[in-house]
């Protein structure tokens, strides 16, 4: 990415780190409630770094804490807790 080397990891990971299916990953793809994956390799296999990891898992772990079923609180913390994300700075915009 951009030159940089980027530890990547499976859909599968990311979905064991923060408790949830992949079937709620891609809803949330979809909806823009999380950024993009960091890669898509030539398969469209969804990769994601080291840091999209430990920030989502960072937004799931205090949405759940509040415990507010609200997509948009969701999209919220996910916005604050990537902000400090570097590869989504010089990446995709993130609505």
């Amino acid at each position: 990415m951009g030159g940089k080397i980027v530890t990547v990891h499976s859909v599968k990971e990311l979905t064991d780190r923060i408790s949830r299916d992949t079937q709620t990953v891609s809803g949330w793809e979809r909806d823009k409630i999380i950024p993009p994956p960091t890669y898509r390799d030539e398969g469209l296999r969804r990769w994601f770094s080291t840091p999209y990891i430990e920030a989502l898992a960072e937004a799931v772990r205090r949405f759940d804490a509040e415990g507010v079923n609200r997509r948009s609180r969701l999209k919220e913390l996910v916005k604050e807790c990537f902000k400090n994300v570097e590869a989504y700075e010089e990446q995709v915009p993130f609505e």
